[in-house]
């Protein structure tokens, strides 16, 4: 395990084992494979600490965090990671096999450059869409308006995370959208369309957010960062999550 290109993949799991291991052997099918799996587990009742013990790599390491929720999870993740590179998964996704080798083509040993993401498929019940950034030229301009840099795309250097820069736990909807603004203001980003993920919609399994928790993260971002944009952004944000919010707000409704 070499630490000068060591990278941390952080996986928050909540009583998925069978997801859980789809997730981590995507990680360890990986053609890049100087990297340690941090498996955070969040449930109380069903720990899954025999799914690592069953898989018996030394790079995956098991922490329980009781029942805070995945952005505590990611931060405790990060709080005991190693690399200098971070990466995060969710417990029902999956990383394309060559996902780590091409994006850290991009940051090491590059200096410029601190965090890129890239596409994904996108897999539902009755088709496979492809994701494309839709930010190829990615700006805080852009991640100020609206954001859809999905969790397992990226990839950081260590660096972007500092005491000020971790997942606000108090937000169950929009915390990723948080952070990415946030280091977006401080750090350079390469957006490419590389495919690098695949995220599950297909399973039976509980999905972690619901309307009313995707209403109250917009309301918690427009709090913290709306008085920061300019009035195009302004206008543009209210556009687009405006349609969005009253989509929801219907259907909650009902």
């Amino acid at each position: 395990m070499n630490i000068e290109n060591l990278v941390s993949i952080i996986i928050p799991t909540y009583n998925r084992p069978v997801l859980l291991k789809r997730a981590i052997q995507s990680i360890l099918n990986q053609t890049y494979q100087n990297f340690e799996i941090l498996v955070i587990d969040n449930c109380i009742e069903n720990r899954v600490e025999n799914i690592v013990i069953q898989i018996n790599d030394k790079r995956i390491k098991y922490y329980f965090n009781s029942t805070r929720g995945p952005s505590s999870a990611r931060n405790y993740g990060l709080s005991v990671a190693k690399g200098k590179y971070i990466a995060f998964l969710d417990d029902d996704d999956e990383y394309i096999p060559d996902k780590l080798e091409k994006q850290m083509n991009y940051l090491y040993p590059n200096t410029d450059i601190y965090w890129t993401y890239g596409a994904g498929k996108i897999i539902s019940k009755n088709d496979i869409v492809i994701y494309r950034p839709k930010y190829k030229f990615c700006s805080t301009f852009l991640i100020g308006v609206y954001c859809q840099i999905l969790m397992p795309s990226i990839l950081f250097r260590s660096e972007c995370f500092k005491k000020d820069d971790l997942f606000d736990d108090t937000m169950f909807f929009a915390e990723d959208w948080d952070l990415w603004y946030r280091i977006s203001t401080k750090f350079k980003v390469k957006a490419t369309s590389d495919l690098v993920y695949i995220v599950h919609c297909e399973h039976e399994e509980k999905r972690l957010t619901e309307n009313e928790k995707i209403i109250e993260g917009f309301r918690r971002f427009k709090q913290k960062h709306y008085y920061k944009l300019n009035l195009f952004q302004k206008i543009l944000y209210s556009v687009k999550n405006g349609i969005l919010l009253n989509k929801l707000s219907k259907v909650i409704q009902k």
